[in-house]
């Protein structure tokens, strides 16, 4: 059995595989400019 959390870890990967990972460069580069 999994717990919520695991559940909604498993729901955001699943996501996230969808994404193109340009994407995902792009938000993190975007974001490090920010920080």
């Amino acid at each position: 059995m999994y717990s919520e959390r695991e559940k909604i870890l498993n729901k955001i990967y699943k996501d996230l595989e969808k994404i193109p990972s340009i994407y995902i460069l792009y938000k993190l580069e975007n974001y490090i400019e920010c920080v």
